[in-house]
């Protein structure tokens, strides 16, 4: 009776995680972006930013198609632009009709920029995991409200001595953007809506409101040269550092840090105070003096705190690919 000779079974290496991770991270749209994060091999090549821009329109148009995401992208724009007007009529009665004009002309572009762009980076509304969110959510409204709001801020503070009479408003305006910034990150956690999108309108949030409050309250003859000035250096050199980052590295994301919390809260404890110093305690514009070290120490220890943390190759975090995002369009 033959025996029958069964073959011979050579074992197959499964593939590493690296290895997978390697393969998939070459593939266009399985991150979470549309253009902050994802770059591809060859991503550089000559017209790299063009063909960047052009997938980024195609991928938020994918975004745009969900009826959820619109309505409620439309919903908080339409909340943002009537909030936004109010402040420019209140803010307009104090001062000539042309400046008036100019300034509501201003606020009306800005606000659409700053729209638009948020309005291309919807598919960022997803958690770590790479979990879609089918809303802009409270956090994120919040973070939308506080960017448009912006020239209002500024019109307030430039405006501070001819708002006299109404400077407890004005006032009202600049403490509603600082404190929504505290807040839209505690609801987050909160109601665990950590959205990528979130956390990249949070970074930029800080970064204009900040630069743009110190250059205003520095114009106003509210706050030392020194002090404005280096807030606009860590914040401009910090906002440019994380874009050139994520444009340049693959698949990453600023990381937070516990320090930069700390910072960016001092600091917007001393603009806002700032403002708030004349009206609630005109006696003691000595002290402010102190409050004006304390944010310098902080913000040179920040300082130092980036540049360590980039030089360490840690100022940022590769993010992980999920299962759906390898699906493409």
């Amino acid at each position: 009776m033959a025996t029958k000779t069964l073959p011979i079974m050579t074992p197959v290496e499964p593939k590493s995680a690296s290895d997978k991770t390697i393969h998939r991270s070459t593939v266009r749209d399985e991150f979470p972006r549309p253009c902050i994060v994802s770059i591809r091999d060859g991503e550089h090549d000559r017209g790299w930013l063009r063909r960047r821009f052009a997938g980024s329109f195609k991928v938020a148009g994918r975004a745009w198609r969900r009826p959820s995401i619109r309505h409620s992208m439309i919903r908080w724009s339409s909340l943002s632009l009537l909030l936004l007007g109010a402040a420019v009529v209140f803010l307009a009665r104090t001062t000539t009709p042309l400046r008036a004009a100019m300034g509501a002309t201003l606020s009306l572009a800005w606000a659409g920029l700053g729209l638009a762009f948020i309005g291309v980076h919807l598919t960022g509304l997803r958690n770590s995991e790479g979990e879609n969110k089918n809303k802009l959510g409270l956090p994120n409204g919040l973070t939308l409200l506080r960017i448009v709001l912006i020239p209002a801020v500024i019109w307030a503070i430039l405006a501070y001595e001819r708002l006299e009479p109404h400077a407890v408003a004005a006032a009202a305006i600049i403490f509603f953007v600082g404190f929504s910034d505290v807040l839209d990150g505690v609801i987050a956690r909160w109601l665990r809506f950590e959205t990528i999108l979130g956390r990249n309108l949070d970074h930029l949030a800080d970064v204009l409101i900040c630069t743009s409050m110190a250059v205003a309250e520095l114009a106003a003859g509210l706050m030392p040269g020194w002090l404005a000035g280096l807030i606009i250096f860590r914040y401009v050199g910090a906002g440019a550092g994380g874009i050139l980052s994520v444009m340049y590295l693959p698949n990453v994301r600023i990381r937070p840090s516990l320090v930069g919390k700390a910072c960016t809260g001092v600091v917007g404890m001393t603009l806002f105070l700032t403002i708030a110093q004349p009206l609630l305690a005109p006696q003691q514009r000595a002290n402010m003096l102190v409050l004006f070290l304390l944010s310098t120490a902080v913000i040179v220890l920040n300082i130092g705190m980036l540049i360590y943390m980039a030089l360490r190759g840690i100022a940022v975090e590769r993010l992980t690919p999920t299962n759906d995002d390898t699906k493409r369009p």
